[in-house]
């Protein structure tokens, strides 16, 4: 606690520093709003001339967006795109699953590094504030091979903010319900050469409130929720240097630390088959960092280089208590767990752009992912029930590798259609599994009927290595685990509409062969998963300060395993509806809701037979933001609300989310 309160105070520090360091240049710069995209990490360059973009399904959230709507994590950032189900359960943390596919088979990556760690594929999406992002891209269908094995749910891209010439800052903070505070600053710049930017955060919250309507148990009084406190900093930075008109260079680095409760289940009556038995669970100490080291080179010849050196590793103190109070660990199943997971690689590619209408691209990859664990468990004595739990201390060490080959072509031999053919071999290797190796591709195209009307497909393979967690976890690991293998089909249409309106439909069927999952035992491949469904948007943009935007999403899934009882899958929402609208009057005033709308999720009872089913309440939650700018646009007030009309919901069983918030906040831009 000690080591994280001094870094909290270094956060405040720095944020100190870079507000008074805005103000003090202030003069240097006239605009606020003058950062640019940082794309020198960009696994793959999508663009308006990208195949492999336009045959895929994709979309995009600008810092424009991710402003008017008032989101302050990458999860709030997601929640209405198609297709993507945000989701907390048991471990207290925001899951993002993407049609139909858990957040271990999705793909994140942060300028072209990977943030997934490597213990079981997960990522927290609240460790990334929104300060530094200047673009976020979510590919759902297709995508490119470059991207290496993983990603068979989709890939989300987070494109940061790059300084432009001149000095530009910010510094701002919100105070809301609960006495959650949050502050956060930034400085950005540059010169014709060198470009930079800086943003730091710090994020409290002492607990999160339950709606009203939330009726108190034994476990769960109400009001506040039980341990569910969070606390995050966080610290980033880029830098870019033009060497020559054919050369750039690059490096990022982003740094967060906190702290955080995991709300046990509100009811563990034993009476319900449902219910499970409460656990009471806190991060004590969370830490994260990682850099690259990126460069472009452009040679005179239709040829370019590019490549990324990172790691990515974070360091997690997770313990499990006996009750309550949080202080005693010497009862049955009660632990520390430290463990410390790691990604180091190397990305490498090799582009040909001889023509307009032709370019192939080779890239080579490697990685090392490693997780080291420490800690004590507290188990039962020899005696059995008659004699207290032994402490039992416990330490893995354990990594894999993991290389790709992979080459993609993309032609357009007439304006109005294209195509992308890409295929990649990877390769893992492991202590004590057994070797692997697998490939993917993507065969995508895309035709333009007319200049409103474009119809794109694809039909692509991807596959997913196990975790670490799930090779070597000593109570549920197994070593025999298979290669996940995911063959999609997705067809799209997009259309513009009169009166400035756009439509977007994608339809998908994902056939999975030896998902991996943990039933009731050790992980264990299933035969065959599948997913089908349809995502459609809609938006208008006809009156100038008007944008109205709306989305429907729906999902079957399937166990087509042999002899399998689950008819669906839980908690793969089936439909889920969005409306949002932004308006923005012309004296800088700006009014924004949205619309959240998810329905037919089920679960199981793990260890009943028969199988038992139950339905998840369906729910409706209503944000909204309203914010005025002053001072010819130097100073912004505004005032958001989440959960309006304080819907008691859950997205998991017997674990109630956040009733109705809201926060008052403040930015100055220099």
């Amino acid at each position: 606690m000690k080591h994280a309160m001094k870094k909290s105070v270094l956060i405040l520090w720095m944020l100190v520093f870079v507000g008074l360091t805005g103000v003090c240049l202030a003069s240097q710069s006239e605009n606020a709003d003058q950062d640019g995209l940082y794309s020198l990490g960009e696994i793959v360059v999508s663009g308006e001339k990208s195949e492999v973009t336009m045959a895929s399904t994709h979309y995009q959230i600008t810092a424009d967006e991710i402003k008017n709507m008032g989101a302050t994590t990458l999860s709030d950032v997601l929640a209405l795109v198609p297709g993507i189900s945000i989701r907390v359960g048991g471990a207290g943390t925001p899951r993002v699953d993407i049609r139909g596919f858990k957040t271990r088979h999705v793909l994140l990556l942060l300028d072209g590094i990977p943030i997934n760690d490597t213990y079981d594929g997960q990522f927290d999406p609240t460790s990334f504030p929104v300060e530094h992002i200047a673009q976020v891209k979510v590919i759902t269908g297709g995508g490119s091979v470059l991207y290496g094995p993983g990603g068979n749910g989709g890939v989300i891209n987070i494109i940061t903010k790059k300084g432009r010439q001149g000095l530009h800052g910010s510094v701002g903070g919100e105070y809301g319900t609960e006495d959650a505070w949050l502050a956060r600053a930034a400085l950005s710049g540059g010169t014709e050469k060198l470009d930079f930017f800086i943003s730091a955060n710090r994020e409290y919250k002492p607990a999160f409130p339950l709606s009203d309507d939330f009726e108190p148990t034994t476990e769960e009084d109400g009001a506040s929720r039980e341990n569910s406190d969070f606390e995050r900093n966080s610290l980033f930075t880029n830098l870019g240097y033009t060497l020559s008109d054919n050369t750039q260079m690059g490096m990022t680095l982003n740094w967060y630390q906190g702290e955080n409760g995991v709300p046990p289940t509100s009811d563990s009556d034993p009476a319900d088959p449902f219910n499970k038995r409460s656990k009471y669970v806190r991060v004590d100490d969370l830490e994260g960092f990682s850099a690259q080291l990126a460069f472009n080179h452009k040679m005179d010849s239709p040829i370019g280089i590019r490549g990324w050196i990172y790691r990515n590793q974070q360091d997690v103190l997770e313990n499990r208590y006996d009750d309550a109070t949080y202080t005693s660990q010497v009862a049955r199943n009660s632990y520390e767990n430290n463990t410390s997971t790691a990604i180091t690689g190397i990305n490498t590619q090799i582009a040909y752009d001889p023509t307009q209408w032709l370019k192939g691209t080779l890239g080579l990859s490697y990685e090392n992912h490693t997780w080291d664990a420490d800690g004590f468990e507290m188990i039962a004595g020899s005696g059995g029930g008659s004699t207290p739990p032994v402490k039992t201390l416990f330490e893995s060490d354990e990594d894999i590798e993991i290389k790709s080959l992979a080459l993609e072509c993309e032609l357009s031999p007439r304006e109005a259609y294209g195509f992308v053919l890409g295929f990649s071999q990877h390769f893992m290797e492991g202590s004590g599994v057994e070797s692997d190796q697998n490939n993917s591709f993507i065969l995508g195209s895309r035709y333009d009927v007319t200049d409103k009307t474009r119809l794109k497909a694809s039909y692509s393979k991807k596959v997913r290595f196990a975790s670490l967690r799930q090779l070597y976890d000593v109570d549920y690991g197994n070593p025999d685990l298979e290669t996940e293998k995911t063959y999609q089909y997705d067809v799209g249409l997009v259309q513009k509409l009169p009166a400035e309106s756009s439509l977007s439909i994608s339809c998908y069927y994902s056939e999975v062969e030896d998902y991996i999952e943990k039933i009731t035992g050790p992980y264990e491949n299933l035969e065959e998963y599948l997913f089908k469904g349809v995502d459609v948007s809609v938006e208008n943009r006809f009156f100038e300060n008007l944008i109205l935007g709306a989305s429907y999403s729906y999902l079957d899934s399937k166990d087509k395993s042999p002899a399998t009882e689950r008819d669906e899958l839980q908690y793969r929402p089936r439909n889920k509806y969005t409306l949002g609208c932004t308006y923005t009057v012309g004296f800088g005033l700006m009014l924004h809701t949205d619309i959240l709308h998810m329905a037919d999720q089920y679960y199981y009872a793990d260890g009943t037979s028969p199988l038992l089913k139950r339905k998840l309440n369906d729910f409706t939650v209503v944000n909204a933001k309203i914010s005025q700018s002053l001072i010819n646009d130097t100073v912004t007030v505004y005032v958001r609300g989440q959960n309006l009309f304080d819907e008691d919901f859950e997205q998991s069983y017997d674990l109630p989310q956040a009733g109705r918030t809201v926060y008052g906040g403040c930015d100055v831009r220099f």
